[in-house]
């Protein structure tokens, strides 16, 4: 099987798709021959016994030993159900944790009862109501009726099968109240887990090794858990509790990529700042999918602030998700927004202006010196961070009016790191902003083949012009940037982070939108 699926597509070895699909059938078949090969040798001697033991006509002992057979067979099948279970649910939860950086506790416990009736009543009701609808239509067309009247007829063939999955959508709504749900899993822990899977496979052929180096052994397995559980010790700051000097430790700034959109994460350690919040689509929210996911694997429990920069769906689309995640956030933002559309325990909203000093980073929220009222884009806050070494200047969609305020009050803005004002459009990046900024590195929120051909081909060449290093989301993915108390290195999601050895291989491409 696994032969004609990469004959016709040879990229499904690509995708955790095919990974997770064969993984499960190996270790259900695994799991079944093992325990087959343990059980049913004991499950023929009794009948074996039985057949000379048990006189023919004792009906009695024979109906007790029938149901005895029957009670054997059934516990064999459940102890075949277990076995496999928390196979699956021990490799493939790794698995997963791996690709999608958490694991699902209730998995275990709903395959338990959903396998059994799946396999005993919903399986099987299907194919009944199928067949017996496909009597009906060969029946109908025979009889030359109106086949428009099989679509009631088929609803009622297929009613069991339907009420048959009940029971399945309700375990499923009851999960999702239950604590723990979804157990994300932060980097740390991931690598503790690689350790986990070694030791696994080392138990697995103990029974080869010499009574001369049990001990050994032993040892050996030991050391290789020892990671995943400091790993939780760190996380919940057991091992390393927080202390005063902490707030001066070495800080990263994460540009997510939220394909057209912008949200940057500050983190120091397990605290965190959010500057916008991607964009929300109806029921699809940014910040639901990628930001949160994000703050789990890199294990930031604590938002401190969240500051949005201006009210475009682009940039505080997920403002409400972000609150009802994090409500003692303190929310910054110059906008008006009603009541009515945010949660009733959101915080006030604080305006964007003033200093703010925070573990060791200092935020310069920078004034609007535009004297006219302008379009909501100027409006946007602009922050410009700084640790004494090394400083970045997050501009929002400010345009050419506000950027040339910016560079007539003579307000510092110069900064190490860019990212580019409303994501590399025509409207922003004037030169003489450039010049004053004189940023080294220069980033570009925007998505890959986006609409609006961001950015734009002459304002890239503007910024290469002066030397500038250019990043941008669409192309390299998550951007995070490590700052040192001497400098600042940066990685990207595709060139170092990415899973796979092909996200680094295979370009996306260098051609632009056409305009």
């Amino acid at each position: 099987m696994l032969f004609f699926v990469l004959l016709v597509d040879p990229f499904a070895s690509l995708g955790a798709g095919l990974w997770l699909s064969f993984g499960a059938l190996v270790i259900i078949l695994l799991a079944v021959k093992s325990t087959t090969v343990d059980q049913q040798p004991m499950l023929g001697s009794d009948h074996v016994n039985q057949s000379i033991d048990v006189p023919k006509f004792d009906m009695t002992e024979r109906c007790i030993q029938k149901a005895k057979q029957v009670k054997d067979k059934i516990l064999h099948g459940l102890s075949v159900l277990w076995s496999i279970q928390w196979r699956l649910a021990l490799f493939l939860g790794g698995l997963q944790g791996i690709l999608f950086g958490g694991i699902s506790p209730h998995s275990i416990w709903l395959n338990m009862l959903l396998v059994p009736w799946f396999s005993l009543v919903v399986i099987p009701l299907t194919i009944l109501s199928f067949c017996l609808w496909l009597v009906a239509l060969c029946v109908m067309w025979l009889l030359g009726i109106d086949l428009v009247s099989l679509q009631s007829l088929g609803l009622m063939i297929f009613q069991w099968a339907n009420i048959s999955l009940e029971p399945f959508a309700w375990l499923l709504q009851l999960s999702d109240h239950l604590p723990l749900k979804q157990l994300a899993l932060t980097e740390q822990e991931l690598a503790g887990l690689l350790f986990v899977f070694f030791a696994i496979i080392l138990l697995m052929f103990r029974g080869y090794v010499p009574n001369n180096r049990k001990l050994a052994f032993r040892l050996l397995v030991a050391v290789l858990m020892l990671p995943i559980i400091v790993s939780k010790l760190v996380t919940h700051q057991i091992l390393f509790p927080p202390s005063s000097s902490s707030r001066s430790a070495p800080w990263q700034l994460h540009v997510i990529d939220v394909a057209q959109g912008m949200a940057v994460v500050l983190q120091q350690g397990q605290h965190g700042i959010i500057y916008d919040t991607g964009a929300a689509y109806g029921d699809f929210s940014y910040a639901q999918r990628a930001i949160l996911p994000f703050l789990a694997s890199k294990g930031i429990r604590y938002i401190d602030y969240i500051v949005v920069s201006h009210d475009d769906n682009d940039h505080a689309g997920g403002l409400n998700v972000l609150l009802d995640k994090f409500p003692q956030a303190t929310l910054i933002a110059d906008f008006l927004t009603s009541a009515s559309t945010l949660p009733e325990s959101s915080p006030a909203v604080q305006a964007c202006e003033g200093e703010l000093h925070w573990r060791g980073v200092q935020l310069t929220f920078i004034s609007n010196h535009l004297t006219t009222k302008s379009n909501d884009n100027n409006q946007s806050c602009v922050v410009k961070l700084s640790d004494g070494q090394s400083s970045v200047l997050l501009t929002g969609d400010i345009e050419a009016p506000r950027e040339q305020a910016l560079v007539a009050a003579n307000v510092d803005i110069q900064a190490d790191i860019l990212l580019v004002p409303h994501h590399g459009s025509r409207t922003s990046s004037t030169p003489a902003f450039i010049d004053n900024v004189n940023p080294r590195l220069a980033i570009f929120t925007a998505g890959f083949s986006n609409q609006y051909g961001f950015p734009k081909l002459d304002i890239l060449t503007r910024y290469q012009q002066r030397d500038c290093k250019i990043l941008q989301t669409g192309h390299v993915g998550q951007i995070s940037i490590n700052f040192t108390h001497n400098d600042y290195y940066v990685t990207t999601y595709r060139q170092k982070m990415a899973p796979f050895w092909y996200n680094r291989l295979f370009r996306f491409g260098e051609s632009l939108k056409a305009e």
